[in-house]
């Protein structure tokens, strides 16, 4: 079964690959560890970029989300992650990460439970824009 969030990123423009971490059916221990959804589209835009930018900014969750998008990838994952990492010199965002699991579980589970959230607003901000 596709995550939610890769149905929704699929039919705003076709993806090549896609991995979420951790597993949809992650249990116990492995749903303490902060979400990290990677993709990659077939024919990214810069207009994809910027409507993507914008649907995960205006999203009002408890989490704050973070697009960070490279030549080939596509990265979503709570932007906590990131100030962790600068905050206590870390090498990177997976280590930030594991870090934050160890520290604050509750805090990966909250944030993949909120994940279908930020899914559905991408999928709202998308049939508002093909409704325009």
């Amino acid at each position: 079964m596709v995550p939610i969030i890769f149905s929704v990123l699929q039919q705003i423009a076709e993806l090549d690959y896609w991995t979420l971490c951790p597993a949809p059916q992650a249990q116990g221990d492995d749903s303490d560890y902060p979400p990290r959804v990677l993709w990659r589209h077939v024919a990214p835009s810069p207009e994809l970029a910027i409507f993507l930018q914008e649907a995960v900014q205006t999203f009002s969750g408890k989490t704050r989300w973070e697009l960070i998008i490279t030549e080939r990838n596509w990265l979503l994952w709570p932007a906590r992650i990131m100030e962790h990492a600068r905050a206590n010199h870390l090498p990177n965002g997976r280590k930030a990460a594991a870090d934050l699991k160890k520290i604050d579980p509750e805090f990966g589970k909250l944030s993949n439970a909120e994940l279908h959230l930020l899914a559905e607003h991408i999928a709202k901000a998308a049939a508002k824009l093909s409704a325009t």
